[in-house]
């Protein structure tokens, strides 16, 4: 016979967080730098910045740390929030809150290499308007591709390795 009441509910498990915090983290970071980035070159404010204020590098490089940035503050919050929650259920190896500065870390890694995605299809979308549906549409199936195992598909695991949401899923687990 199999004891169903031990260990943690699948609600609450290391791969349920995984995956929450690695999608909600894919989909902010890539929306928020590929609108900013796009947004800037919109109102020309990067043809005023280049010109003696600002380089194109320093410029990009706030982008992708503000991904990283909200990628900490977010994912931080969600890491908290279902610690707060294992405990409340009462389940047993629930939220190791010793681990949260390495789970900072991978947050901050996650976060820059999801903002350095957004800002290159920012860049190539052009307008801010289109950077974010093209974000969105672009974004959608690379994590749908991250989900599928690796091995099942030859394909979609190259996809896969090319897009940082599956390296995520495997750090946040």
């Amino acid at each position: 016979t199999t004891d169903r009441e031990a260990g943690r509910t699948w609600l609450l498990g290391a791969q349920l967080q995984a995956y929450a915090l690695a999608l909600t983290l894919s989909f902010v970071c890539v929306l928020l730098a590929a609108g900013a980035i796009a947004a800037e070159r919109d109102e020309n404010v990067v043809g005023r910045l280049v010109r003696g204020l600002v380089r194109l590098r320093e410029l990009v490089t706030a982008k992708v740390l503000l991904g990283a940035t909200v990628a900490l503050a977010l994912g931080l919050v969600l890491a908290v929030v279902f610690g707060v929650a294992a405990e409340a259920a009462g389940v047993d190896g629930g939220q190791p809150w010793s681990r949260l500065p390495l789970l900072a870390v991978g947050l901050i890694l996650a976060g820059a290499a999801f903002g350095a995605f957004g800002v290159l299809l920012g860049v190539l979308a052009r307008e801010s308007r289109a950077a974010v549906l093209v974000a969105f549409l672009v974004t959608l199936p690379l994590v749908l591709i991250g989900v599928i195992p690796s091995g099942s598909v030859a394909a979609a695991g190259w996809i896969s390795a090319l897009f940082p949401f599956a390296h995520a899923v495997d750090f946040f687990e």
